[in-house]
């Protein structure tokens, strides 16, 4: 899934929940931080100024980040993509995303830390075998 690049979860108040980059495998993107604060600037300008919901395709640069909020958890998913890949795609990895994470989560946010880690560990196990079956693969190469 290479036109995939990172995969952000926030909570509320923008703060990450889960971060990935998928382009360097092992590796933290100092600019992760960055995009998510943007993408919360963004919302919160589009919400207050614009009086819009949420702004779901945002371009920066040679990206574009896909946008989606669970308006009962409050929670936003994010993807940022190459410029190239089709919506209709980007929004339907966005949308299982979306479920998959709401589907572990959804009346355990109270949980303790360790059943937590073990839910998420769940979850990003489903998400690599269910979305990115060939992620692993792709990163090696690509890193050769």
């Amino acid at each position: 899934m290479i036109d995939i690049k990172s995969i952000y979860i926030l909570d509320g108040k923008g703060q990450p929940i889960y971060m990935r980059e998928l382009s360097l495998q092992g590796e933290q993107n100092p600019e992760s931080i960055l995009y998510t604060n943007i993408v919360t600037a963004i919302q919160q300008f589009v919400q207050s100024s614009l009086g819009e919901k949420e702004a779901k395709i945002i371009q920066l640069g040679d990206f574009k980040i896909y946008h989606s909020k669970d308006h009962i958890s409050n929670l936003s998913f994010i993807i940022k993509c190459n410029l190239k890949i089709k919506e209709k795609k980007a929004f339907s990895i966005l949308k299982q995303i979306k479920n998959l994470f709401i589907d572990k989560f959804i009346g355990k946010f109270s949980s303790s830390s360790e059943e937590k880690n073990e839910l998420m560990q769940e979850f990003i196990d489903e998400m690599d075998k269910n979305l990115f079956p060939n992620s692993e693969v792709e990163n090696l190469l690509g890193n050769l």
